[in-house]
C-alpha cells in the first residue's frame, strides 16, 4: 500500500472533524479499522491527523454498537464529515447491530448511510438470513412465515427511499429469507418452495435450486444435474440430503452481469454470502421447470461450482430463450469449452453470440476494475476447513 498522506495536525481547541478529501489515499487503513478495529490506542491517544481521526472514530462506533449502544455508535461518527467515509462508518454501525440480532435498528441505522444505504439493506438482512424466519425447506407454511417478516420490517426511512422501488428493503429480505431457509440446510426438500406465493417463487425456487445443487453437485454425471433438480422437484425422486453448512461457509462469486449485455431483462435478485457479500440477478420464468433449468446453471456459478461444459451445451438448444441466454452466460466465461462464441446460436437463436460477447466483455471490464469480483470467495472460518 501506497505511504499513508499526513495531514497537519489539528490546533489546540480546533475542529477534529474530517473532510472525505483529506481521506485520499487511505481507503485501506480506513476499511480495517471500520471492520477490524485496527486503530490502536497509542495511536489515538497522540495529537491526531485528520486520518487517524477518522481511523479513531469509526473504531469507537465499532466497538460502541459491539456493545448495543447505537446512540454512541452513531455519535461516534460525527467527526467524519458527510461523505462517503462518514456513510461507510454509518454502514458499519449498522452491520454491527444485525450480528447483535437487532435488525430493526440496524435498518433503521442504514437509513443514515445516505449513498450506501441500499447497499447497508442488503448486507444487514443478509448477516441475518439464516435467523430471519423459523422453517425449514419441509415447512409447507414457509410462505407465511416470510410475509409475517415483512409486515414486521420498518417503515420509516429505512424502507421508503433508500432503495429504488424495484428492489426494496421487502424484496430484499424475501429473498435472504428464502435463502436463509434453504441454504446450507442439508436437506434440499422442495415442499417449501412448491407452496411460494407468485412474487416469492423467483426467491424461493433459486434457493431451493442453491441446496440442491449443493448436496447433488458431487455425485451427479456431467449434463445431469438439471434432470436431477427436476426429478426432485416433481417428487419423482427423494430430497438430497446432507451435512449442513454454516452460513459462514457459504462460498460465492458475483454472477456476470445481466443489465449490461442486455438491458430490461425481466430478472430476479439472487444472493450468496461469503467472505464478502455477492448479488447477481438472473433470468426468471412463470413456468416452474422452466425456472429451475434457468436457476441450477445461477445456482451452480453463484455457489462456486463452475456449471459442466455439458449441461450449457444442452440447455444452448433449449426452447425457452431465457435458458439458452443463460447457458450462454456461461458459456461465455467457459473460454476453454467455448472458445467460439459465434457457434453458439445456430441454428436455435441468432442472437446468443451477440448476447455472449456482451457477457463475456461486460465480465472482463468488471474483472480489470475488481480482480476480486468473479473468483470464487473462500472462507475463513475454521468450520469451513477440510
Amino acid at each position: 500500500m501506497p505511504p499513508m498522506p499526513r495531514a497537519p495536525a489539528a490546533a489546540p481547541g480546533g475542529d477534529a472533524r474530517v473532510s472525505p478529501a483529506s481521506l485520499a489515499g487511505v481507503g485501506a487503513v480506513l476499511i480495517g479499522a471500520l471492520w477490524g478495529g485496527c486503530a490502536s490506542p497509542d495511536l489515538c491517544a497522540s495529537p491526531p491527523t485528520e486520518e487517524v481521526a477518522a481511523m479513531c472514530a469509526i473504531d469507537r462506533a465499532r466497538e460502541a454498537a459491539d456493545g448495543g449502544d447505537r446512540a454512541t455508535a452513531e455519535a461516534a461518527c460525527d467527526p467524519v464529515a458527510d461523505g462517503k467515509w462518514h456513510d461507510e462508518c454509518v454502514f458499519r454501525v449498522a452491520e454491527r447491530l444485525a450480528l447483535r440480532d437487532d435488525l430493526t435498528s440496524a435498518l433503521d441505522t442504514c437509513g443514515d448511510a445516505t449513498r450506501f444505504a441500499r447497499m447497508c439493506i442488503g448486507h444487514v438482512v443478509w448477516l441475518r438470513s439464516e435467523a430471519l424466519v423459523d422453517a425449514g425447506p419441509g415447512d409447507g407454511d414457509a410462505q407465511g412465515k416470510v410475509d409475517a417478516l415483512i409486515s414486521g420490517l420498518p417503515t420509516g426511512k429505512a424502507m421508503a427511499g433508500s432503495v429504488r422501488a424495484r428492489w426494496s428493503v421487502a424484496t430484499v429480505a424475501r429473498a435472504a429469507a428464502w435463502h436463509g431457509i434453504y441454504a446450507g440446510s442439508g436437506r434440499a426438500d422442495p415442499t417449501a418452495a412448491r407452496a411460494a406465493s407468485a412474487e416469492d417463487a423467483p426467491y424461493a425456487r433459486g434457493a431451493f435450486v442453491w441446496e440442491a445443487t449443493r448436496l447433488l453437485g458431487a455425485s451427479t454425471e456431467p449434463g445431469k444435474l438439471v434432470d436431477e433438480v427436476l426429478a426432485v422437484w416433481r417428487g419423482e425422486a427423494a430430497p438430497p440430503l446432507g451435512p449442513p453448512m454454516p452460513e459462514a461457509c457459504w462460498t460465492g462469486r458475483q454472477m456476470p452481469r445481466l443489465d449490461t449485455a442486455l438491458p430490461g431483462a425481466v430478472t430476479a435478485r439472487v444472493w450468496s454470502s461469503g467472505t464478502r457479500f455477492i448479488a447477481g440477478e438472473r433470468f426468471v420464468a412463470a413456468d416452474p421447470e422452466v425456472d429451475l433449468r434457468i436457476a441450477t446453471l445461477d445456482a451452480r456459478w453463484s455457489a462456486g461450482q463452475d456449471p459442466d461444459a455439458a449441461t450449457v451445451r444442452a440447455l444452448l438448444a433449449d426452447p425457452s430463450p431465457d435458458v439458452r441466454r443463460t447457458a450462454a452466460r456461461y458459456a461465455a466465461l467457459d473460454t476453454a469449452a467455448f472458445p467460439d462464441l459465434v457457434s453458439l446460436g445456430a441454428p436455435a437463436d441468432p442472437e446468443l453470440p451477440a448476447f455472449a460477447d456482451a457477457v463475456r466483455r461486460s465480465a472482463a471490464d468488471a474483472a480489470r476494475q475488481d480482480p476480486d469480483a468473479l473468483p470464487i470467495a473462500t472462507p475463513p472460518d475454521p468450520r469451513c476447513r477440510g
